[in-house]
């Protein structure tokens, strides 16, 4: 499992412009953020497979990552020094399988299958499909967008916003959201954002890779197009995957 990771900003002021946005700061107009919080692409894949060949005994490796944080957001701004001892995340980056899980024993006749299941590029965040659907690329790497979006742990309407209409946006004059969210946003801080909230960002990171792991099994909260009007799509999830063979020491 490879999972792609930025920070993004929610704020109570809509309609800003992508430049005057960063996760610490809003000008030339003074704002308040609400939070930030963790969006996520993740990719996954397991495979069981039989062989002939002779072992002496079973074999189970746990499975690790390793992060790789990048000090600046797609704009180029930073928000303090990154310790890769304390393990922090940044505004954006990637937590990567560098050991995979294996496990060798005796295959089960009638019981065991071969399997090679790989999900989409999956998203941890949709927009409704009110008019012309949206993929997630957009939303990805757009603060305006998400500061703009009236979001609280759940789906909600862009709200209050010049252009909107019945509930839902233009964007563009050209696509049109009802709603956009992450489901059950991850690794939420409060206000504006800096290294210095990652305070607990070891326990943190485990809590992300973990949960992903869980949305990977069971297919709740995870979208490959990026616009969903379920939380669940089905096709996208691997029940073999398991959470429990993650190891970070």
């Amino acid at each position: 499992m490879d999972i792609a990771y930025e920070r993004v900003p929610s704020s109570a002021r809509r309609s800003w412009e992508d430049g005057d946005i960063t996760l610490s700061a809003i000008t030339p107009v003074s704002g308040t953020f609400r939070n930030s919080h963790i969006n996520v692409k993740v990719q996954a894949r397991y495979t069981s497979t039989s062989s002939n060949s002779y072992f002496a005994s079973g074999l189970q490796v746990p499975q690790k990552f390793t992060v790789y944080p990048v000090s600046a957001d797609y704009l180029g701004h930073t928000y303090g020094a990154i310790s890769n001892l304390s393990g922090h995340l940044g505004p954006q980056g990637a937590i990567k399988t560098t050991q995979e899980w294996y496990n060798r024993r005796l295959w089960v006749s009638g019981q065991d299958e071969e399997v090679d299941k790989t999900t989409d590029e999956c998203w941890s965040y949709a927009a409704s499909s009110m008019g012309t659907p949206v993929h997630a690329t957009h939303l990805w790497n757009n603060f305006r967008d998400w500061a703009s979006c009236d979001e609280s742990y759940s789906f909600r309407s862009w709200n209050n916003l010049p252009e909107a209409a019945a509930e839902s946006w233009t964007l563009d004059g050209t696509i049109t959201f009802g709603a956009v969210g992450s489901y059950l946003p991850l690794y939420s801080l409060p206000g504006m954002y800096s290294i210095l909230q990652e305070s607990n960002a070891r326990a943190e990171t485990i809590s992300v890779v973990n949960e992903i792991a869980d949305r990977v099994s069971n297919g709740l909260g995870l979208f490959s197009s990026g616009y969903a009007d379920s939380l669940y799509v089905l096709g996208l999830n691997i029940p073999e995957y398991e959470a429990w063979r993650h190891d970070f020491s």
